[in-house]
């Protein structure tokens, strides 16, 4: 298990200006900047693994985790 702060430096921000809708329902955008000599493919595949498989077990049918 790995935390997103060991692949990134995170900053915290002001929220988002607005909330994007898609269709009727909220959407939020997570963007993250990886460090360059870290391989792209690598992040997204870890992140897809390790974080995003896992809840999107874990959530309802109202909720959708693309």
């Amino acid at each position: 298990m790995t935390h997103l702060g060991h692949l990134a430096d995170i900053e915290i921000d002001a929220g988002p200006a607005r909330i994007d809708h898609i269709e009727k329902e909220r959407a939020i955008v997570l963007r993250v900047q990886v460090k360059k000599d870290f391989p792209m493919q690598q992040v997204i595949d870890r992140i897809e693994s390790e974080q995003l498989v896992p809840v999107r077990q874990t959530l309802g049918e109202a909720f959708g985790l693309v």
